[in-house]
């Protein structure tokens, strides 16, 4: 029997996302980083593949990064900057080389070459919400990690994140899903016209630039049982200002408020205890918090833009009611602001 393009019965399906298995993996950890008694399983679809790979000694975690995704210079610019991090004593989860020195390998899966990174294991767990000894501890850490990624110089092919890359490019790409909803889409329209306008009569110059995660929800960096954190997961590694990182973490309190997880008078102190953290390592301005606000619709268009791309998201986007609710959920967070 034959299929369409040229297929037959018997011949192989084209794939486009596969899932490798444990067995597998673990065999080649074994051999790859030395692992002895290697066990390894399955923990997570998103970006990419996440496993749990331990003996009876350690744990690690293992990212296969999805083929197409990111470009192996994304991925190099990420473990770069990491393992600058460890070397300068920032706690987080880092990659770890194999026995001939590679912090990255490529598996050859049944779509393409995937590129994949071990990395050290993150202690502790994720808390919602968050003591202010845990608060203080994230906010020293990021500023710790920003002292350091301030230095590196972007160079053509880094990720960016500037008003184009956040908002005016993610909604080219997710426009014709709004003809459902031609309302919404008018007040994304006027509230980009009012972002632009805002950062248009805000002095920027002094504002500090480098690398950033732009992800920092508490899924993101763990506490230990001394509730010293370790930050992880920065596949979306880019180069802008450094409050944006600060403007993630706004987002999760927001998100807490909205949900009616804490009272809004407890999550904007917890935001400021944060802060001032920040401060006692690195200086943030009151103007560079000013503009945070503003500027998170960013977060939430640029991760709208990527879900469009990515199938494992596809009902964020492209689904009409799941859209609304989104924009619902959007709106009702920057009532007020904007």
């Amino acid at each position: 029997m034959e299929f369409s393009h040229g297929h037959t019965q018997d011949s192989q399906f084209p794939v486009s996302y596969s899932t490798l298995a444990p067995e597998a993996l673990a065999a080649w950890l074994e051999v790859a980083y030395g692992i002895n008694g290697c066990e390894c399983s399955f923990i997570l679809r998103g970006v990419g593949d996440t496993y749990l790979v331990h003996n009876v000694a350690s744990k690690y975690i293992l990212r296969v990064y999805r083929h197409g995704l990111r470009t192996r210079a994304h991925v190099e610019r990420e473990t770069d900057l990491l393992d600058k991090l460890r070397e300068s004593g920032v706690s987080v989860s880092f990659p770890l080389r194999d026995v001939d020195g590679k912090l990255i390998n490529v598996l050859h899966a049944p779509e393409g070459d995937r590129l994949a990174v071990l990395f050290s294991f993150a202690e502790g767990r994720s808390f919602h919400l968050m003591s202010d000894e845990q608060l203080t501890s994230l906010g020293k850490e990021v500023a710790t990690y920003h002292t350091i990624s301030a230095r590196e110089v972007p160079v053509a092919g880094d990720r960016v994140f500037t008003t184009e890359t956040m908002l005016h490019e993610p909604l080219r790409r997710v426009r014709p899903y709004f003809a459902s909803a031609p309302e919404d889409l008018r007040w994304l329209e006027e509230s980009f016209a009012k972002i632009e306008a805002k950062i248009n009569r805000t002095d920027t110059s002094a504002f500090g630039s480098g690398f950033i995660q732009f992800d920092l929800l508490p899924k993101n960096y763990h506490f230990d049982a001394g509730n010293r954190v370790t930050l992880f997961d920065f596949d979306f590694l880019g180069h802008g200002w450094l409050l944006l990182d600060l403007m993630t973490f706004w987002v999760h309190i927001q998100l807490d408020i909205h949900v009616g997880r804490q009272p809004k008078e407890e999550g904007e102190r917890s935001f400021m205890v944060f802060v001032e953290a920040y401060r006692s390592v690195r200086p943030i301005s009151d103007t560079e918090l000013e503009l945070i606000p503003w500027i998170s619709l960013g977060f939430w268009i640029f991760y709208m833009g990527f879900h469009e791309s990515h199938d494992g998201f596809y009902g964020f986007v492209k689904e009409p009611a799941h859209l609304k609710v989104r924009m619902g959920l959007i709106r009702g967070l920057l009532k007020g602001y904007l």
